[in-house]
């Protein structure tokens, strides 16, 4: 059975799905900060402190929306910088999910997440804020799949993740609501 709606972690996914007609007109619906994650206690307080050399980073894969944004803050850096910081990528991650169990269980000491994935740790991590100027636009869209079950109420459920109790969950899960 098809599902009834797709959500991704950016806008670009969705967008490709609607000009190749499998989805209906995506809608953004929250919006997330990106943010330099470390464990709890950690003393790194700084994205400049990455390029010390030895320092294991996580990054997400290339493949998922949380690699490209990664990548896009990286590419805002000096050039020496980057390089710098490239070199200590221990591991590229096919999810967030798993950046954040690297991190938790002591396998890391810094990756790219969200902010959201940093409430959800429950005090195991803490955020390091990125400089504004390197802050990627993180915009997450929704969208009802043509030739699902229930297409009425996929929309509602769409539409419930910018107002209502969807979007008030997302709030309390570190989200912020997308621009309307």
């Amino acid at each position: 059975m098809k599902p009834d709606v797709y959500a991704a972690a950016n806008t670009r996914l969705p967008g490709e799905l609607f000009e190749e007609g499998l989805v209906e007109r995506p809608t953004a619906f929250a919006t997330n900060t990106l943010v330099l994650a470390v464990p709890a206690g950690s003393s790194l307080e700084s994205v400049t402190e990455l390029t010390e050399p030895g320092l294991d980073l996580v990054v997400g894969s290339l493949a998922v929306p949380i690699g490209s944004y990664t990548r896009a803050v990286l590419g805002r850096l000096p050039k020496a910088e980057e390089r710098a910081i490239r070199a200590n990528v221990r591991s590229e991650e096919p999810d967030v999910k798993s950046i954040v169990g690297k991190l938790t269980q002591g396998a890391a000491e810094a990756g790219f997440v969200y902010e959201s994935d940093v409430v959800a740790s429950e005090g195991r991590l803490r955020s390091v804020a990125l400089p504004e100027r390197l802050q990627p636009r993180v915009a997450y869209a929704a969208t009802v799949v043509r030739g699902g079950a229930n297409p009425a109420a996929a929309r509602q459920f769409v539409d419930g993740l910018r107002s209502g109790d969807g979007a008030r969950a997302l709030e309390e899960a570190g989200f912020e609501p997308a621009p309307r």
